[in-house]
């Protein structure tokens, strides 16, 4: 194995565990935020009822697929997802309804972007 080859799994490694990372911070905030306002139990029902449904932690799923968790929090909560995702997007200091639109979106581009204003909020 040449030297290229071990460098290029270094950082290959070594990105991944930074997104690891990151996408804990963001996990661990986003129920910071939550839990400050309804409280523990609540959350853990809310999350308990998102992992019926997806099979994913709710938490988890704000990094690794925002669409399918801003889906399935509106499937929950209705209007009420915008009063989470507002005090969030307070929280990070980003606007609200670009939040919103990225999340709407499929594609991998808005993915990218959201992962990149959660990188910069938890670096």
């Amino acid at each position: 194995m040449g030297i290229l080859n071990i460098l290029l799994m270094f950082f290959f490694i070594r990105n991944m565990y930074l997104e690891g990372d990151i996408a804990g911070s963001v996990g661990k905030a986003f129920r910071n935020t939550l839990q400050e306002c309804f409280g523990r139990t609540i959350i853990e029902a809310l999350n308990f009822q998102f992992k019926r449904e997806t099979g994913l932690d709710m938490f988890a799923a704000l990094w690794e697929d925002p669409h399918i968790f801003y889906e399935e929090l509106r499937n929950i909560l209705g209007d009420g997802t915008d009063v989470i995702l507002k005090m969030f997007a307070e929280k990070i200091g980003e606007n609200f309804e670009k939040i919103v639109k990225l999340m709407e979106s499929r594609n991998e581009e808005s993915k990218g972007e959201i992962r990149g204003i959660l990188k910069q909020t938890f670096k």
